[in-house]
């Protein structure tokens, strides 16, 4: 925004027309997580201009995982 002299107002009404780093791109998929109320539309949908959304938790899809299992089998092993 800064090197391109642009205000919040500019990218909210051009964000369609707009390149954003990849970092922002990942950050709105939801790469890091969601913020508390979600992320702001229509600004979301601009920046990402169709790549896919991370709704939930990161991480919430995965097995779990028996800690006292592992942690046995890393004594037995080593």
């Amino acid at each position: 925004m800064v090197q391109n002299n642009l205000t919040a107002k500019n990218v909210r009404e051009r964000g369609d027309e707009l390149s954003f780093p990849s970092s922002v791109v990942e950050f709105m998929q939801g790469q890091l997580g969601q913020p508390h109320g979600g992320f702001p539309e229509p600004l979301r949908t601009q920046i990402l201009k169709g790549k896919k959304k991370i709704d939930g938790r990161p991480g919430a899809d995965s097995k779990s995982l028996d800690f006292d299992k592992i942690e046995e089998e890393l004594k037995n092993k080593f």
